[in-house]
């Protein structure tokens, strides 16, 4: 399972997600159904969500909702980025 801000694949078509927390919408390339483009906060935009290894894409969409809270982004890829780009640290975080 995958979750990104921006789409990673040209190709990708998909219709609109309707403005509600946990909507989501399939992102196709063609006829085949590679993801799904899931709005987690109303009035943002939506991420990207792809299955991974033995994952449904529904149940890929329910662990990215179970985990996004107050942000935009889930808090596992917010904590990621936090660790990754050093903010942890600059907070005195741990």
């Amino acid at each position: 399972m995958n979750q990104a801000t921006t789409i990673l694949t040209c190709s990708g078509r998909h219709e609109p997600v309707p403005q509600r927390r946990g909507a989501w919408v399939p992102l196709r390339d063609g006829s085949e159904i590679i993801g799904a483009v899931l709005r987690t906060r109303v009035g943002v935009h939506p991420v990207y969500v792809s299955i991974g290894h033995r994952v449904s894409l529904e149940r890929a969409v329910d662990w990215v909702m179970a985990c996004t809270t107050r942000y935009r982004l889930p808090e596992t890829a917010r904590a990621a980025h936090a660790l990754a780009s050093g903010t942890v640290r600059k907070r005195g975080m741990r």
